[in-house]
């Protein structure tokens, strides 16, 4: 299940994602993609502060947490 109180961050006009949150107490970043589904990624929070600060979220995010942080592709979004 997904916790309530999480921070939610803006994409801006992202092609590629739909909605980005962040669980500070368990370090869990949350990412829904357009036309696919939640995906969870256990992240530090130095990471996200850097993901909250790129201009392009995607790039971002396949340069810096794709492949390098373990994911769960989540049923219950």
């Amino acid at each position: 299940m997904i916790p309530r109180n999480l921070e939610v961050v803006p994409v801006g006009n992202s092609s590629a994602i739909e909605r980005i949150m962040f669980d500070k107490v368990r370090s869990q970043l949350y990412i829904k993609f357009k036309n696919s589904p939640l995906y969870s990624y256990n992240i530090d929070e130095a990471i996200f502060e850097a993901f909250c600060q790129a201009d392009s979220k995607g790039k971002f995010f396949h340069q810096n947490i794709k492949d390098n942080f373990p994911f769960t592709e989540r049923l219950d979004n």
